[in-house]
């Protein structure tokens, strides 16, 4: 034994490890879907709100999940932006292409502007028109670019910037005798004349630049008796002529002069159909309006032509081939005649929400939303999705016939069988996917036994669980009988009365079936109002309701001691324990299988105890109101909440190890709908009110069996990392950051699959530069793992 194994004893367990594992470094490349801590947008680009066009004959579109560029050339995405990147928020209204300064301006619908540099990708942010404080309306619905001026309609008129967008030149407010901040819809620039010609919610206005248009008095006014009583949403010039769009018909001046007094008439071209965009092609030949499935067009002579779209039209872009922006289907190219077209959509969800996510060996299957937007155009593309090696494949009424027959859609459950998986929604019942297959049914009021609310065919599916047996059951709410049973395959779904454990007030709302095959079941008033919960066992057999056991909690301390009435969430730990999130708190039952059988101190919800008590309350996040519960890899708990961001808490509940809000992470909004954590990969999906969200948390689940931990970052460089994360250990073990020659630099103690190392040694100080060895010990010393990281100060 040589002196330096005498005085470290650390390097017999080095030489140990490495022969076990073959005498070598295996698997130090860095690995991992994403490095942890990361923040990734996941977004839907189906509905594309504006599209522009680069000096280099890119496409650019703005959509209600971000921007993407398209190169036609190759028909590829090159890139796309999202607030991951850069951008203020997820949906640009409005988007244009500055030509003299090589950028890409995107409006939005709260006032911000930003500007994407296109050489270097760089997004820079402007806020002077949101953080204006007159006007209540400050959304941005058109850009025009100029040489010397960038001009923006909003919803209280028009601003004016400089060149470099870093100060506002004018503000346009009042038009003529129009009201003060009436909202501007388009505007167009006679390049001739030098006028300017407005659309806005009184009627059409016109100004000369060469005058002083600060001045209301130089504003021409067209009032609303002039376009049949309605806003004008869309303008163009075109043939020395004007057109104007509104809710209620079409309308053409014939003569752009200001000081002519020809009346407005209604265009008999386009007649009274409702158009989404009037656009003028590049070279001035044509002039372009889509509605719905049809592409409408005025050729020079002013006769009208039209094309057939094989997607729902929003907005168009008129060039060597005609692009559409559709409100379901992305991109749309067609040529001038309209003998091809082609689609084109970046891989992703349908809509920007996905609830009640599942992970699968190979992806993910989840629903998209229970909320409506009370318009079909976007309804009808909640339906559900399957992803399988990073592609998604979605499933709604605009692709599906079978979900389109059946109405189905606003489905925000899922859940995944052996071959089939299974989806509820919020009145359409359960559809059902063949995995094999792939063939769709849904089942309904029409053709089972289930019935929602009075016995109606409107089924809304709160609940919808998987027991150990891989039997189903769910929840229809509002239904007189409740509780549903169902084999996975079968056509058959047997709905059962409620517990006669519970009073005629107490109504079934969501489900959750633990470990112990125990249903637990929260409850509600006939007026929605939350009455607590009930855990149930339906017995040997579950249609029979003559061996089910009950008990019900509320929030008095001798009936279960609920922080509050309305329970919103619910999660089992790695630990076996149940965690209840509320509208006032959280708590959990330690002793779940002594449930039913125990006496009362295993039915008393235990409260989250500080480790640190506040002045007010020793409780920790006593008030805030949960909305969705997951457990990680280390057996911590994230917090999701309706407007106070997502908490992360260690494994007893009694300490916060973060808290992440729009204002302090890239989190989208603080109202955070659902969450779903993945075990193999540490990824957090985050529902919130403007989208979706991933982060890659440190803990993951730990290996069965461990053998080569990789480290990355890999290098380590201290002037560029912050930390290094260490994967590939076993749930609980003890890593040890060792030199060449067996001096230990620092131990960490691990829970679940991953540990995260700052760089430093036993006493706080950096480590030189060199190679490291990486030693992991399991709890029970059986198996053991190694690497190796190398360090650059």
């Amino acid at each position: 034994m040589t002196l330096l194994s005498q005085r470290n004893p650390l390097y017999i367990l080095i030489i140990a490890v490495f022969l076990q594992i073959g005498g070598k470094y295996t698997g130090w490349a860095q690995i991992s879907p994403a490095p942890a801590g990361e923040w990734k947008v996941l977004s839907s680009f189906s509905f594309i709100t504006d599209l522009t066009k680069d000096n280099e004959g890119h496409i650019w579109g703005s959509s209600t999940g971000g921007i993407f560029q398209f190169d036609p050339i190759t028909e590829d995405f090159v890139t796309v932006f999202t607030p991951e990147n850069g951008l203020s928020r997820l949906d640009p209204s409005v988007l244009a292409y500055d030509p003299f300064r090589n950028r890409i301006i995107a409006g939005y619908p709260d006032g911000i502007l930003n500007l994407i540099e296109l050489e270097t990708g760089r997004v820079t942010v402007r806020n002077d028109i949101k953080r204006t404080d007159l006007f209540t309306d400050k959304g941005i619905r058109k850009l025009l670019v100029t040489e010397d001026e960038i001009y923006v309609a909003t919803g209280f008129g028009i601003v004016t910037f400089d060149t470099s967008i870093e100060f506002v030149r004018q503000s346009f407010v009042q038009f003529g005798s129009f009201p003060v901040g009436t909202a501007v819809n388009d505007m167009v620039l006679d390049l001739e004349t030098d006028v300017l010609w407005v659309a806005t919610d009184q009627g059409i206005t016109s100004g000369n630049l060469n005058e002083d248009l600060s001045l209301s008095g130089n504003w021409i006014t067209e009032g609303l008796e002039n376009f049949g009583g309605s806003a004008v949403r869309h303008i163009a010039l075109f043939q020395d002529r004007i057109f104007a769009s509104t809710a209620s018909g079409n309308f053409m001046r014939e003569t752009t002069n200001l000081t002519s007094e020809e009346d407005w008439s209604s265009e008999s071209g386009f007649g009274s159909q409702i158009l989404n965009d009037l656009v003028v092609d590049s070279d001035g030949s044509r002039l372009y309006a889509v509605y719905r499935f049809q592409l409408f067009y005025l050729d020079e002579q002013l006769r009208l032509r039209s094309l057939t779209l094989p997607g729902l039209g929003n907005m168009i872009f008129p060039d060597q081939t005609i692009w559409v922006g559709s409100y379901q289907n992305g991109l749309i190219s067609l040529t001038k005649n309209g003998t091809a077209s082609s689609f084109y959509s970046v891989n992703g969800p349908s809509v920007n929400s996905t609830f009640g996510i599942e992970f699968t060996e190979d992806g993910l299957i989840s629903g998209s939303s229970r909320f409506s937007d009370r318009n079909p155009l976007f309804d009808h593309l909640k339906g559900f999705s399957l992803v399988r090696d990073g592609e998604w494949a979605n499933y709604n009424m605009t692709n599906e016939p079978t979900l389109r027959a059946q109405n189905y859609t606003l489905s925000f459950l899922s859940l995944m069988g052996k071959s089939y998986a299974y989806f509820g929604s919020w009145g359409a019942g359960i559809a059902r996917f063949d995995l094999q297959t792939e063939e769709i049914e849904v089942f309904n009021a029409e053709n089972t036994t289930i019935r929602g609310f009075n016995g109606s065919d409107y089924v809304v599916i709160s609940g919808l669980e998987k027991d150990s047996n891989g039997e189903i059951w769910a929840v229809s709410r509002y239904a007189n009988q409740p509780l549903i049973y169902h084999q996975e395959g079968s056509n058959k779904w047997t709905p059962l009365p409620p517990s006669t454990a519970l009073s005629s007030a107490d109504r079934y709302m969501s489900l959750f079936i633990d470990s112990n095959d125990q249903k637990w079941i929260t409850l509600e008033s006939a007026s929605e109002a939350g009455r607590g919960l009930m855990v149930l066992s339906t017995g040997q057999d579950p249609i029979s309701t003559s061996d089910d056991r009950a008990v019900v909690f509320t929030t008095g301390s001798s009936s279960g001691n609920l922080p509050a009435a309305t329970v919103t969430a619910l999660v089992e730990d790695r630990k076996g324990e149940i965690w209840i999130g509320t509208e006032r708190g959280i708590a959990r039952f330690i002793f779940p299988d002594l449930i039913l059988d125990g006496g009362a101190a295993e039915r008393q919800a235990q409260w989250l105890i500080a480790e640190e008590p506040g002045d007010i309350s020793p409780f920790l996040l006593r008030d805030v109101s949960v909305t969705a519960l997951a457990v990680n890899g280390a057996n911590q708990k994230w917090i999701a909440t309706n407007s106070d961001g997502l908490w992360l808490l260690n494994e007893e509940g009694s300490r916060v190890l973060a808290h992440y809000t729009e204002e302090n992470s890239p989190l989208l909004s603080n109202t955070v709908d659902d969450l779903a954590y993945n075990e193999q990969t540490g990824e957090l999906y985050i529902t919130t009110s403007l989208g979706v969200i991933v982060l890659t948390d440190v803990a993951v689940r730990g290996v069965e069996k461990m053998s080569s931990l990789s480290a990355y970052p890999n290098p380590f460089v201290y002037d560029r990392h912050e930390r290094v994360v260490i994967e590939g250990l076993s749930e609980r073990s003890t890593l040890f950051v060792v030199t060449v020659d067996g001096e230990r630099v620092r131990r960490l103690d691990a829970v679940g699959g991953r540990v995260e190392w700052d760089g430093l040694d036993l006493n706080g100080n950096k480590v030189a530069s060199g190679v490291y060895l990486l030693i992991a010990i399991d709890e029970n010393g059986g198996e053991r793992g190694a690497g190796k990281l190398v360090v650059i100060r």
